[in-house]
């Protein structure tokens, strides 16, 4: 058991000493230091859940960017298959190309007007 697990079993035990004499402190017990540790482990966990708030704000923004990123890439295959669409399709290369484009898009879920 840690310090402060040790410290916090202390402090109930004290608690619960005081509610058996009906709400009264314990004789001779001075509850200055259990409050002062209370409060700093408050502030400790308030310290600690801004830390990882801020980390998990910055996960999302990154997340973000990365799916404005995706969205540019779908919107440059999509031009790119409206564009193959529309040329003569005399080569097998260029079929191919505009085949595996149109393959690609319907594999991340998107669709296709055709």
């Amino acid at each position: 058991m840690s310090d402060r697990e040790m410290k916090i079993a202390e402090i109930q035990k004290s608690a619960e000493e005081a509610r058996k004499t009906k709400g009264t402190w314990v004789d001779g017990q001075d509850y200055a230091d259990d409050v002062e540790f209370l409060l700093n482990e408050l502030e400790r966990l308030e310290r600690e859940y801004a830390e990882e708030r801020a980390a998990h704000n910055a996960h999302v923004m990154k997340l973000c960017e990365l799916e404005q990123e995706r969205d540019k890439l779908i919107e440059g295959l999509r031009i790119a298959t409206d564009v193959l669409g529309t040329v003569p399709m005399n080569d097998a290369r260029l079929w191919g190309v505009y085949n595996k484009l149109c393959d690609i898009l319907k594999e991340i879920g998107v669709m296709m007007n055709e």
